[in-house]
């Protein structure tokens, strides 16, 4: 009997060759092969994070030491995340990954959505060719797209995003299993009508995998841990939705009273440069520490010898479970955060951080300063955050009901 076949359809996710952290659907993909299933990627010849082609060598020999095949799509490259330009490389990769699924002849697809429009035509591709399809739901399009659009347009939304929202509806009723990434995109993928084979399944950390970056790891604060330095931690993508003009000016208040703190700065992202001019417009050059992109290994140890872990987002933001927070509570940190709905209530119901106003710098500079001040609270809120990603996040618990959905529906198809 032959192995049942998955075919994930991404085009954004980082892939083995790319990243030592395994993102959602490069460990759901190892997952599934070590299950017996074969896998096949479809994916963007472009990376979305790095704004450049993607090795396509170095990729396919990466996932396949892994049993993990990739089929590449040519894509329009974009250079801004908001642009017509990206809503067009978007539109053409949608059409060209669910003509690649005749070739293919999958048992269970996989589609992301965002872009709702790749999940609407992957679903009916899929059922094309016979095969029962899963839309995973990472984000809210076009909710994440009208915040960008000017204030003073805003009522033509319904208007210039009824396609997304059409082409959303349309994927959430024909799909046969629904997974969202947090409860809120579940719930909204659920009022089109599928209530069967529907999941939350969060992206979660791989604890051990975490553990073992942070041991083989290189701290960058090295030297300010040594010298008992507070360090503040801000990981992940610097751009339009993330509040790091509020973090900036927390730090610029909190160094008043905490005049040695250190704001560690791991990541890049369209708003780096800006942010790295607004700290020395504020004059905290002494305590930001702008390290770029950096090896998860390294972020990892450097988050571990952190005092306080930054979750600041702009008020608006349809995020729910950002990917930075697991690796937060992997490393037993508490979190200063500014998000509401499902994670905003883990925060303040499980005792592992503080939560924020949005928007407001004196309240996040408040809480700042109230958990270094702490000692003792700092380590109670970080134990808890390791219990719950050892208990409720861990992606070795949490993908175990994905693998199942895959297949059940593999088994009826």
């Amino acid at each position: 009997m032959n192995a049942p076949s998955v075919v994930i359809v991404n085009p954004f996710d980082p892939l083995h060759g790319e990243e030592s952290c395994e993102g959602r659907y490069m460990y759901l993909a190892r997952r599934l092969a070590e299950r017996d299933f074969e896998v096949t990627r479809v994916t963007s010849d472009w990376s979305h994070r790095r704004k450049r082609p993607r090795d396509l060598e170095a990729i396919s020999r990466a996932a396949e030491a892994v049993g993990v095949r990739v089929e590449f799509v040519k894509t329009l490259p974009y250079s801004t995340n908001v642009s017509l330009r990206r809503l067009r490389s978007h539109a053409r990769f949608s059409k060209d990954a669910a003509r690649m699924l005749e070739k293919l002849s999958p048992a269970v697809v996989i589609a992301s959505s965002p872009p709702p429009e790749l999940a609407d035509g992957v679903v009916s591709a899929a059922h094309g060719v016979g095969a029962p399809a899963i839309v995973d739901i990472q984000d809210l399009w076009p909710e994440e797209f009208e915040r960008f659009w000017p204030r003073g347009l805003k009522w033509l939304n319904p208007l210039v995003f009824r396609w997304m929202r059409t082409a959303f509806g349309r994927a959430c009723r024909s799909a046969d299993g629904l997974v969202g990434v947090a409860e809120a995109y579940l719930a909204e993928a659920r009022r089109f009508g599928r209530t069967e084979h529907t999941k939350v399944v969060h992206l979660g950390v791989d604890v051990a995998a975490f553990d073992e970056a942070a041991r083989r790891g290189r701290n960058l604060l090295a030297d300010e841990v040594e010298s008992d330095r507070p360090v503040l931690f801000w990981g992940g993508t610097i751009a339009s939705g993330t509040d790091w003009p509020g973090v900036l000016d927390a730090v610029s208040r909190l160094a008043k009273d905490f005049p040695s703190c250190v704001l560690a700065v791991l990541g890049t992202g369209p708003d780096e440069e800006a942010m790295r001019q607004g700290a020395r417009r504020r004059g905290i050059e002494a305590h930001a520490r702008f390290f770029g992109f950096q090896p998860y290994e390294a972020c990892a140890a450097t988050l571990l010898a952190s005092d306080v872990a930054i979750n600041a987002w702009t008020s608006g933001s349809t995020v729910a479970f950002p990917n930075r927070v697991f690796d937060f509570l992997a490393a037993g940190r508490p979190i200063v955060n500014s998000l509401g709905g499902e994670f905003g209530k883990l925060v303040e119901n499980e005792g592992i951080g503080l939560n924020y106003p949005t928007g407001s710098a004196e309240a996040m500079t408040d809480a700042f300063a109230c958990l270094l001040a702490d000692a003792d609270l700092r380590r109670e809120m970080g134990r808890r955050a390791r219990r719950l990603a050892e208990e409720r996040f861990d992606r070795q618990v949490e993908y175990e009901r994905y693998i199942r959905l895959c297949e059940t529906l593999a088994a009826g198809r």
